[in-house]
């Protein structure tokens, strides 16, 4: 394996990496020794590393989102409105909750596709 080819950050990647057993752990960190790598330089590469591997937060959407967003999503219908639910689901990406976020879209496309059928019904009732 050639440790001197590679970069700082994919040395500190898979030095970093606990799927790797000790003896490439081990090389890695003679590696490490070896550039003399100094404490700016190893903030920068823990800050970039963290970034990368930022892990998925697997929180659920909490129950009672789920219900407000089937009872008031269509409500929020206009454009305007419609901004915020796209701020409101950016900023669960940005936070690492993919599985929240993904809920959250489902609620409102679910909360619209019943609000659409109880609109149908009811107009169907009332204009026969």
């Amino acid at each position: 394996m050639k440790v001197d080819q590679l970069t700082n950050l994919q040395l500190y990647s898979l030095y970093n990496n606990k799927a790797n057993n000790s003896f490439i752990r081990t090389i890695t960190k003679r590696e490490f020794e070896n550039r003399k790598i100094n404490n700016v330089e190893t903030n920068d590469l823990l800050s970039r590393h963290s970034s990368i591997t930022k892990k998925e937060n697997q929180k659920p959407l909490p129950t009672f989102c789920k219900i407000l967003l089937l009872l008031l999503a269509p409500i929020f219908s206009s454009i305007f409105l419609m901004i915020l639910h796209n701020i409101a689901a950016t900023v669960l990406l940005d936070k690492g909750y993919f599985k929240m976020q993904k809920q959250y879209w489902f609620f409102v496309t679910l909360s619209y596709l019943l609000w659409t059928l109880v609109l149908l019904a009811t107009s169907k009732t009332l204009l026969s």
